[in-house]
């Protein structure tokens, strides 16, 4: 038996490489926008029960690089429902972890502590977490009111 022997049938294409997918209403509007670095089909069934979309678009992006610079453009760009409108952290003032830590020799227990004890908001968008940017005098007061210090803040802070 082959495939073709079904007309209705559609082919559905599912990369295995980095994507941007957007998920969309029957109308087109875009309501949510998204990465995945291989299982795709896995990455948009986990939001079938927390949104409502009908339709499904992938752009196959060349590196994990690409691809998430793509989602925040797109996702900037667009401002869909269901995202938070973080993604560009350049004109938003907030800071990612990666940025935190470029600046400060901190782990993320440390960021989420002294986020927690100074208030300071944090945005989850997936995996990754947004600061605003009073947060990296929060995590200086944080160490420095702690008796133990982390050991590499010696070295940076003396």
């Amino acid at each position: 038996m082959n495939i073709k022997n079904y007309p209705l049938s559609i082919e559905i294409a599912i990369p295995l490489k980095p994507c941007v997918y957007l998920l969309t209403n029957d109308n087109g509007d875009i309501l949510y926008v998204g990465s995945s670095k291989k299982n795709t089909l896995g990455r948009i069934a986990t939001h079938k029960y927390d949104k409502q979309f009908s339709r499904v678009f992938i752009m196959q992006c060349k590196g994990y690089k690409e691809m998430e610079e793509m989602e925040n453009n797109l996702i900037f760009k667009i401002k869909p429902t269901y995202n938070r409108q973080v993604k560009n952290n350049n004109s938003t003032g907030l800071l990612s972890v990666k940025d935190i830590k470029k600046q400060l020799p901190c782990d993320g227990r440390i960021i989420t502590n002294s986020a927690s004890r100074y208030d300071i908001e944090m945005v989850s968008i997936g995996s990754r977490r947004f600061y605003d940017k009073k947060i990296i005098k929060a995590i200086v007061d944080y160490i420095d009111n702690q008796k133990r210090k982390p050991l590499s803040w010696g070295r940076i802070h003396k």
